[in-house]
């Protein structure tokens, strides 16, 4: 028998094939099939791996709770998809034994168990436990025996499959670190602009105090995401009491914002840094600003604060405000005083 690329001659009793074709071992025209082929064993694999990952990404359409942020979802989503891509093709492939699928099954699978692994160790990282489909598929089909006699020299639909691969884990091993809240794409405090501004002058006609003072907010980004989610926040507070302790200015109009931006609210994932920074002044007010709304447009804000108590301040009014983002970081901006 040889065994060359373009002819050989099949074995006594065994069925014969065509010039260029791997070799089969067959007894009676019947072929002869391994359950432990490697072949076999990966033709299963992708399909149930193209299952199970196409199931989570129409999964992924449900909100998830906690919230993450979208672009990570997506970006995330988006490698799983392209990998159910490969998993079809390359299942397809190998059902109609075509040579480059086959020699393909070895460098794809062995992407697989390290991609796996690394999927599942960022999961543990974050305090979430991923079962590891792909590693442990990957696993059982490198075990299996080849079939196939002598194997198929890679070719550029091997190699590119296998590219292909790498490059779709590097993404849903990356999209976390690029997008979440607070990671390397994501905005910082450099991003943000803001102004704090109060009317401190205007005096009702024979007082010495303002029955009211209005405090403005404005902030602008300096860049744009796509995707944009999660609840941001804006926290006002004020100190200026008189000589007995007592309050001076409390709470008065809020007027409406725009579209996004609402009065009185916290919300995961800014409640609990503006909770604390709520607790740095004696007085304060605070506005939810729900980023799939308001899309990091240049927002404003505004406040009346009114005077509820009319002798004369032991010490000037202060006024300070702090953008929270996605409870990650603050930006304060300089404290106003507005003295009598």
């Amino acid at each position: 028998m040889t065994q060359d690329g373009d002819s050989a001659s099949a074995p006594d009793g065994a069925a014969p094939r065509d010039a260029g074709e791997p070799w089969r071992p067959a007894y009676l025209d019947l072929e002869y099939i391994d359950p432990g082929a490697l072949e076999r064993r990966a033709g299963i694999a992708l399909k149930l791996l193209a299952a199970i990952n196409g199931f989570g990404v129409v999964l992924a359409l449900i909100p998830p709770s906690p919230p993450v942020a979208t672009l990570w979802s997506v970006a995330f989503n988006v490698g799983s998809g392209l990998l159910v891509a490969i998993f079809v093709v390359v299942a397809v492939a190998l059902d109609r034994e075509r040579p480059w699928a086959i020699s393909a099954i070895r460098p794809l699978f062995a992407v697989l168990l390290v991609g796996g692994l690394a999927l599942l160790a960022v999961a543990i990282a974050d305090g979430r436990f991923r079962v590891p489909f792909d590693a442990l598929f990957a696993a059982w089909v490198l075990l299996g025996r080849p079939y196939t006699r002598p194997m198929p020299r890679p070719d550029g639909r091997s190699i590119g499959a296998t590219v292909a691969a790498v490059g779709l884990f590097g993404l849903m091993l990356g999209s976390g670190p690029l997008f979440r809240w607070g990671g390397v794409l994501d905005f910082h405090p450099s991003d943000l602009s803001t102004t704090l501004a109060a009317d401190c002058t205007t005096h009702e006609p024979g007082t010495d105090l303002p029955q009211s003072v209005v405090v403005t907010y404005d902030w602008t980004w300096r860049s744009w995401q796509p995707f944009a989610s999660g609840v941001d926040a804006i926290v006002l507070g004020w100190d200026g009491n008189d000589a007995t302790g007592r309050v001076q200015y409390f709470v008065g109009l809020t007027p409406e914002t725009e579209p996004g931006v609402r009065p009185g609210r916290r919300e995961y994932q800014s409640a609990e840094m503006a909770t604390a920074i709520m607790g740095e002044t004696r007085s304060q007010w605070v506005w939810g600003v729900f980023l799939e709304q308001q899309r990091y447009r240049a927002g404003h804000v505004e406040l009346r604060l009114r005077l509820v108590n009319g002798e004369r301040p032991a010490e000037p009014l202060r006024i300070r405000a702090t953008y929270v983002h996605e409870g990650v970081w603050r930006h304060d901006t300089a404290t106003v005083a507005c003295a009598w």
